[in-house]
Protein backbone atom coordinates (compact mmCIF):
# COMPACT_ATOMS: atom_id res chain seq x y z
CA UNK A 1 0.00 0.00 0.00
CA UNK A 2 3.00 2.28 -0.15
CA UNK A 3 4.85 4.41 2.39
CA UNK A 4 1.69 5.88 3.90
CA UNK A 5 1.42 5.93 7.65
CA UNK A 6 -1.65 5.81 9.82
CA UNK A 7 -2.68 9.34 10.86
CA UNK A 8 -0.02 10.76 8.49
CA UNK A 9 -1.79 14.07 7.75
CA UNK A 10 -4.00 14.20 10.84
CA UNK A 11 -4.92 17.74 12.02
CA UNK A 12 -3.25 19.50 9.09
CA UNK A 13 -5.36 22.66 8.95
CA UNK A 14 -3.33 24.00 6.02
CA UNK A 15 -4.20 20.99 3.82
CA UNK A 16 -6.86 22.05 1.30
CA UNK A 17 -6.29 19.76 -1.68
CA UNK A 18 -4.69 16.41 -2.38
CA UNK A 19 -3.51 16.22 -6.00
CA UNK A 20 -2.25 13.43 -8.23
CA UNK A 21 -3.54 10.51 -6.17
CA UNK A 22 -4.31 8.88 -9.52
CA UNK A 23 -0.57 8.86 -10.24
CA UNK A 24 0.21 6.84 -7.12
CA UNK A 25 -0.09 3.15 -6.40
CA UNK A 26 -2.18 3.91 -3.36
CA UNK A 27 -4.11 0.80 -2.32
CA UNK A 28 -5.16 1.59 1.25
CA UNK A 29 -6.05 4.90 2.82
CA UNK A 30 -4.79 4.15 6.36
CA UNK A 31 -6.79 4.72 9.51
CA UNK A 32 -7.04 8.42 10.30
CA UNK A 33 -4.80 9.47 7.40
CA UNK A 34 -6.64 12.77 6.80
CA UNK A 35 -8.56 12.90 10.09
CA UNK A 36 -9.42 16.43 11.29
CA UNK A 37 -8.20 18.30 8.21
CA UNK A 38 -10.93 20.97 8.37
CA UNK A 39 -9.92 22.82 5.19
CA UNK A 40 -9.69 19.79 2.90
CA UNK A 41 -12.44 20.52 0.36
CA UNK A 42 -12.26 17.69 -2.15
CA UNK A 43 -10.86 14.22 -2.53
CA UNK A 44 -10.83 11.94 -5.55
CA UNK A 45 -9.70 8.41 -4.79
CA UNK A 46 -8.03 6.53 -7.63
CA UNK A 47 -9.32 3.20 -8.92
CA UNK A 48 -6.28 1.55 -7.28
CA UNK A 49 -7.59 2.44 -3.80
CA UNK A 50 -9.24 -0.65 -2.30
CA UNK A 51 -9.77 0.39 1.33
CA UNK A 52 -10.63 3.59 3.16
CA UNK A 53 -9.56 2.97 6.74
CA UNK A 54 -11.37 3.71 9.97
CA UNK A 55 -11.63 7.46 10.65
CA UNK A 56 -9.64 8.20 7.45
CA UNK A 57 -11.51 11.45 6.71
CA UNK A 58 -13.31 11.92 10.02
CA UNK A 59 -14.06 15.57 10.87
CA UNK A 60 -12.91 16.94 7.52
CA UNK A 61 -15.61 19.54 7.96
CA UNK A 62 -14.78 21.43 4.74
CA UNK A 63 -15.09 18.37 2.49
CA UNK A 64 -17.69 19.14 -0.18
CA UNK A 65 -16.61 16.84 -3.01
CA UNK A 66 -15.98 13.13 -2.61
CA UNK A 67 -15.23 10.86 -5.55
CA UNK A 68 -14.68 7.19 -4.79
CA UNK A 69 -12.80 5.07 -7.32
CA UNK A 70 -14.34 1.98 -8.95
CA UNK A 71 -11.84 -0.33 -7.26
CA UNK A 72 -12.87 0.59 -3.72
CA UNK A 73 -14.20 -2.42 -1.78
CA UNK A 74 -14.15 -1.36 1.88
CA UNK A 75 -15.14 1.78 3.76
CA UNK A 76 -14.06 1.66 7.39
CA UNK A 77 -15.83 2.64 10.58
CA UNK A 78 -16.52 6.41 10.83
CA UNK A 79 -14.50 6.93 7.63
CA UNK A 80 -16.36 10.12 6.69
CA UNK A 81 -18.13 10.93 9.94
CA UNK A 82 -18.16 14.60 10.83
CA UNK A 83 -17.79 15.73 7.20
CA UNK A 84 -20.39 18.40 7.87
CA UNK A 85 -20.17 20.08 4.44
CA UNK A 86 -20.65 16.90 2.39
CA UNK A 87 -23.99 16.97 0.56
CA UNK A 88 -23.88 13.93 -1.71
CA UNK A 89 -21.78 10.98 -2.76
CA UNK A 90 -21.92 7.92 -5.00
CA UNK A 91 -20.82 4.50 -3.77
CA UNK A 92 -19.37 2.40 -6.61
CA UNK A 93 -20.56 -1.17 -7.23
CA UNK A 94 -17.17 -2.44 -6.05
CA UNK A 95 -17.94 -1.43 -2.42
CA UNK A 96 -18.99 -4.57 -0.56
CA UNK A 97 -18.07 -3.80 3.05
CA UNK A 98 -19.01 -0.74 5.09
CA UNK A 99 -18.08 -0.28 8.74
CA UNK A 100 -20.29 1.26 11.39
CA UNK A 101 -21.32 4.90 11.13
CA UNK A 102 -19.41 5.80 7.95
CA UNK A 103 -21.33 9.08 7.53
CA UNK A 104 -22.28 9.87 11.14
CA UNK A 105 -22.85 13.58 11.86
CA UNK A 106 -22.88 14.50 8.18
CA UNK A 107 -25.92 16.73 8.70
CA UNK A 108 -25.99 18.09 5.13
CA UNK A 109 -25.61 14.69 3.45
CA UNK A 110 -28.91 14.22 1.65
CA UNK A 111 -27.93 11.83 -1.13
CA UNK A 112 -25.97 8.60 -1.13
CA UNK A 113 -26.35 7.01 -4.53
CA UNK A 114 -25.85 3.33 -5.32
CA UNK A 115 -26.79 1.58 -8.55
CA UNK A 116 -30.04 -0.40 -8.50
CA UNK A 117 -28.01 -3.55 -9.25
CA UNK A 118 -25.43 -3.01 -6.50
CA UNK A 119 -24.37 -6.44 -5.18
CA UNK A 120 -24.07 -5.46 -1.50
CA UNK A 121 -25.81 -2.13 -0.84
CA UNK A 122 -29.13 -0.44 -1.41
CA UNK A 123 -30.75 2.86 -0.60
CA UNK A 124 -34.39 2.45 0.42
CA UNK A 125 -36.36 5.54 1.34
CA UNK A 126 -33.09 7.39 1.91
CA UNK A 127 -31.64 4.74 4.23
CA UNK A 128 -28.32 3.13 3.22
CA UNK A 129 -28.61 -0.62 3.79
CA UNK A 130 -26.13 -3.48 3.60
CA UNK A 131 -27.09 -6.81 2.03
CA UNK A 132 -27.97 -7.98 5.58
CA UNK A 133 -30.37 -5.02 5.71
CA UNK A 134 -28.40 -3.27 8.43
CA UNK A 135 -28.88 0.49 8.25
CA UNK A 136 -25.57 2.30 7.74
CA UNK A 137 -26.91 5.82 7.20
CA UNK A 138 -30.27 7.39 7.95
CA UNK A 139 -30.92 10.84 6.53
CA UNK A 140 -31.79 13.18 9.36
CA UNK A 141 -32.22 16.93 9.35
CA UNK A 142 -33.00 19.06 12.38
CA UNK A 143 -36.47 18.15 13.59
CA UNK A 144 -36.85 15.33 11.05
CA UNK A 145 -39.13 12.36 11.37
CA UNK A 146 -37.86 9.12 9.87
CA UNK A 147 -40.21 6.30 9.05
CA UNK A 148 -38.45 2.95 9.11
CA UNK A 149 -39.89 0.59 6.53
CA UNK A 150 -39.87 -3.17 6.16
CA UNK A 151 -36.54 -3.18 4.34
CA UNK A 152 -34.66 -2.42 7.58
CA UNK A 153 -33.99 -5.33 9.90
CA UNK A 154 -31.41 -3.65 12.12
CA UNK A 155 -30.27 -0.10 12.71
CA UNK A 156 -26.51 0.20 13.10
CA UNK A 157 -25.28 1.40 16.48
CA UNK A 158 -25.90 5.00 15.49
CA UNK A 159 -26.65 4.68 11.74
CA UNK A 160 -25.78 8.34 11.41
CA UNK A 161 -28.46 9.50 13.82
CA UNK A 162 -27.17 12.46 15.77
CA UNK A 163 -29.64 13.29 18.50
CA UNK A 164 -27.95 16.63 19.08
CA UNK A 165 -28.68 17.70 15.48
CA UNK A 166 -32.03 15.99 15.02
CA UNK A 167 -34.81 14.76 17.21
CA UNK A 168 -35.62 11.46 15.58
CA UNK A 169 -39.06 10.05 16.09
CA UNK A 170 -38.92 6.56 14.65
CA UNK A 171 -42.05 4.85 13.46
CA UNK A 172 -41.55 1.16 12.81
CA UNK A 173 -43.99 -1.21 11.15
CA UNK A 174 -46.13 -3.40 13.35
CA UNK A 175 -44.45 -6.73 14.20
CA UNK A 176 -46.90 -8.62 11.99
CA UNK A 177 -45.75 -6.51 9.02
CA UNK A 178 -42.09 -7.48 9.36
CA UNK A 179 -40.68 -10.05 6.91
CA UNK A 180 -39.26 -12.37 9.59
Amino acid sequence: SGPYATYMFQKQASLTTVKNLDKTRLVNIPNGMFQQCPNLTSISLPSTAVTVGNYAFQNCSGLTELSLGEGLTTIGRNAFSGCTSLVETVLPDSVTTIGANPFESCALLTSIAVSPDHPALAVVDGVLLTSRRDARRCPMQHGSVLQIGQAVLRLGVFAGLDVQEARPVIYAPAPEDLPY
